[in-house]
Parts: C-alpha cells; sequence; structure tokens
C-alpha cells in the first residue's frame, strides 16, 4: 500500500505556534526563532478594486508563498510531520515494502512538497496510518 501526501497548499495552513515550537526543539536560537517570527508575522495585505487600493489585513497564519524564507520555514515543519512517521515506524506501528529481496525496508520518502508512505496492506497498518 502507498500513500501520497500532498503538501503543496499547506504552507496557507502552517501554524506560526507550530512552527516556533518546531524551532525551540531543533534548538534554534531565541534570536533566530525571534527574527524569524518577526519576518513572517509582520506582512500586511491590501486589495485593489477598480484601480483603489483598499485595506490593510494582517494574516495570523500561514508563509508566503515567494518569500525566500519560506521553503526553510517549510522545512522546519516537515521535520514534525518526519517524527512522528518515525516514530511509529520504530513503534512498529508500519512496515515498510521492499522493492527486491536484498534491499532495505522502506517506509516513507519525502519530496518537496509531496510525501510517501509505504506499508503492508493490512488493517493494523491502515489504523496506525
Amino acid at each position: 500500500m502507498a500513500l501520497k501526501f500532498d503538501m503543496s497548499k499547506a504552507y496557507g495552513h502552517v501554524k506560526w505556534v507550530f512552527l516556533k515550537r518546531m524551532m525551540i526543539i531543533i534548538w534554534f536560537l531565541e534570536d533566530w526563532i525571534n527574527q524569524a517570527m518577526r519576518c513572517i508575522s509582520s506582512v500586511s495585505f491590501s486589495y485593489i478594486f477598480n484601480g483603489d487600493v483598499y485595506g490593510n489585513f494582517k494574516h495570523t497564519r500561514g508563509l508566503k508563498q515567494g518569500d525566500p524564507l519560506s521553503p526553510y520555514l517549510f522545512i522546519i515543519c516537515a521535520e514534525g510531520l518526519l517524527s512522528v512517521i518515525n516514530t511509529v515506524v520504530s513503534n512498529g506501528g508500519i512496515f515498510g515494502c521492499k522493492c527486491s529481496k536484498a534491499g532495505p525496508i522502506v517506509s516513507h520518502l519525502m519530496f518537496a512538497d509531496d510525501s510517501l508512505i509505504f506499508s503492508e496492506a493490512i488493517s493494523d497498518n491502515c489504523t496506525n496510518i
């Protein structure tokens, strides 16, 4: 069994509290954490309607696509998902698959904005996933 997670739309759903906690867990320096949080929380938006500019909106979650810092911050968030997957695999909750007799057991692959989880198609593995 293979499951694919498309994380390309996850940029707009990243909670800043989660991002900050992940940076603390990974042992980022407090100054760097504060600077990164200032960069993402100080962004504001406005819109143009019939040539007139309206509003000044601040958002409370998400990472701005196109911002040079966003991919790095998203990788930090993906580390949280990777940690959960590794914990489930090490506790025997998911058994990966072998591609050949002598090959390694592969339980998951992570790409830029996609993740794949491989497991035997049995009910216990489905429940654990």
